[in-house]
Parts: structure tokens; C-alpha cells; sequence
């Protein structure tokens, strides 16, 4: 497993279903991506949290509101 990926699957784990699983991991690789950020290394550089959700708002408010409601 690559060293990007270990923080999202140590979060992962908590969760049973293996749908559940795949679809988190693809909204946190979908968010870390459009922010432009290491999962490994987030919430200890001094992020501003609130202006990278906003962030990845903008970027998914024109995708059909099932697939923005998943996110």
C-alpha cells in the first residue's frame, strides 16, 4: 500500500462493509486531490480546514445532487 493511502485506510478501518469502505475512500481521494494536500500530513501544517471544504464545494457543486450528497 503506498504511503499517501495510510491515514485514509487507518480511518477506514472503523467500518465494516467493504462498499462503505470503497466509496470513503474514493470521496477522501476525490477531496485530498481537489485541495491538493497529503492525507499524511493535513492536520499537522496548518491547514485552513474551513477554506479547503469550501474548496471542494466549489468544485463538486455542479455534479448531480445524488453524487454531491455522497460527498
Amino acid at each position: 500500500m503506498d504511503k499517501v493511502m495510510n491515514k485514509i485506510e487507518e480511518f477506514l478501518e472503523d467500518y465494516p462493509s467493504s462498499s462503505t469502505r470503497n466509496s470513503y475512500r474514493g470521496h477522501l481521494k476525490k477531496f485530498f486531490n481537489t485541495i491538493e494536500a497529503d492525507p499524511e500530513q493535513y492536520f499537522n501544517n496548518g491547514r485552513d480546514h474551513e477554506q479547503d471544504v469550501k474548496t471542494f464545494w466549489r468544485a463538486i457543486i455542479d455534479e448531480p445532487p445524488c453524487t454531491r450528497n455522497m460527498r
